[in-house]
């Protein structure tokens, strides 16, 4: 991969009126070839978040995520990336206090993956939501699926093979992480009750939350982004030749129920 690229070399991601919805996916190292320029930009609160980090990856990785963020929000504003000014609401969710605008996004990173999902909103109501999952071997998904799976979701795993039962459980987790952080409920959600309608092509639909499920990298990190259902949004992953449309990952099959 090029190093000497940076996102200004390639198209950048917009919003546009026929299309105000946007999920970016991409992989740490991505970010790195084509949106560093050293941690220049960054406010003294995202170094200060960064510098918890206790590990080198979760530092490169929350590093990623806001640098992703800076540069993509700041193109669609048309504004430079370190002007940008961030804040939080009550609830601790980040909001954009300079410029000014009408941008609701999201943030979130997992297993050297980040994502970022931004929507025009003309409505006080209209928010998105975003989550990236890894899958880690030593998780056993059956004595969780309790916490966050439906009983009609584990009837479903339960029916099948091994290895697409942990896609399930992972595509199902990273929906409805990606629905709460959309709705607000966040921490407090009872995740098992939150059933999305979930379609073969890796879309689904809750309340009143269309979604999107991507595979970042084969079937060990999953992604999901959420936005309202009068929204058209785009679905894109940034690979070492920049930006490119991102397939929804197709549901394992008899992995579906209709929840309309």
């Amino acid at each position: 991969m090029p190093h000497n690229n940076t996102l200004t070399d390639i198209p950048i991601p917009t919003l546009s009126p026929a299309i105000p919805g946007l999920a970016c996916f991409a992989s740490v190292s991505s970010v790195q070839a084509y949106c560093f320029r050293g941690h220049e930009g960054l406010s003294t609160t995202e170094h200060e978040c960064i510098s918890r980090m206790i590990r080198a990856e979760d530092r490169a990785q929350r590093t990623a995520a806001h640098v992703l963020k800076r540069r993509v929000l700041g193109n669609i504003l048309g504004v430079s990336p370190e002007r940008l000014e961030f804040h939080q609401d009550r609830n601790g969710r980040p909001f954009l206090r300079h410029p000014e605008s009408t941008l609701d996004f999201n943030i979130s990173h997992a297993g050297n993956w980040v994502a970022l999902s931004v929507v025009s909103c003309h409505d006080q109501a209209c928010r998105t939501g975003v989550d990236v999952e890894a899958q880690r071997p030593q998780l056993d998904w059956a004595s969780l699926s309790e916490n966050f799976l439906s009983p009609a979701e584990i009837r479903i795993m339960d029916a099948l093979d091994h290895d697409q039962s942990r896609l399930f459980a992972l595509s199902r987790w990273s929906m409805k992480e990606a629905i709460v952080k959309a709705t607000g409920e966040g921490l407090g959600a009872t995740l098992s009750t939150i059933t999305p309608t979930v379609h073969a092509d890796g879309t689904f639909h809750c309340r009143n939350l269309n979604g999107y499920t991507i595979a970042c990298d084969g079937h060990h990190v999953m992604g999901a982004a959420v936005f309202p259902d009068t929204v058209t949004a785009q679905i894109i992953k940034l690979d070492s030749t920049g930006w490119v449309q991102a397939t929804p990952v197709t549901q394992p099959r008899n992995s579906f129920i209709n929840h309309d």
